[in-house]
């Protein structure tokens, strides 16, 4: 593959993880106003939010699977780096390597798993009861979060490979 496809397949990867970044944000900003309002409703109006739990669940679940993608992309997860900023510059890029490869592998089979169960859900269709809608769409929430979290570790996986050539 050119150097130009790469480019451009990373600029719309960066963009997915964008797009699914202000998704999570504005389901965020919605589990707030829900929380708030569920609240000014229970306390001063003694008329809570029905279902108002399982709507923030759905929210937060969806917080968490669709920001992965942008946190690997701006490499915000934790690293702990005490023993390893000690190794040499090349060892430090195989061991990024070979870890980036690892996750990649849990990453695919949260995805592949993630594909099964909201497969098996549409199949049983399941339902929330409290708010009356399936739960299959919210399923997908995990397999799309791994699915860009592998995109964005193939792109780095491949800046470390070219890094590793480099140094050859």
């Amino acid at each position: 593959m050119t150097s130009k496809k790469i480019l451009s397949i990373e600029k719309l990867i960066g963009v997915l993880t964008s797009i699914f970044s202000y998704i999570a944000m504005g389901m965020l900003l919605g589990l707030m106003f829900l929380g708030a309002v569920d609240v000014i409703g229970r306390y001063f109006f003694r008329s809570p939010i029905m279902g108002a739990l399982e709507i923030s669940e759905i929210l937060l679940a969806g917080v968490a699977f669709f920001g992965w993608g942008y946190t690997q992309a701006i490499k915000g997860h934790v690293t702990v780096k005490i023993i390893v900023s000690r190794f040499s510059h090349k060892a430090q890029v195989i061991l990024d390597f070979s870890n980036s490869l690892l996750m990649l592998l849990i990453m695919g089979l949260i995805l592949w798993q993630g594909v099964e169960t909201a497969i098996s859900y549409w199949r049983s269709n399941r339902w929330i009861a409290v708010i009356n809608v399936p739960m299959f769409p919210f399923q997908l929430f995990v397999p799309i979060g791994a699915l860009v979290f592998c995109l964005v570790l193939m792109v780095q996986i491949v800046h470390l490979f070219s890094g590793m050539r480099k140094e050859d």
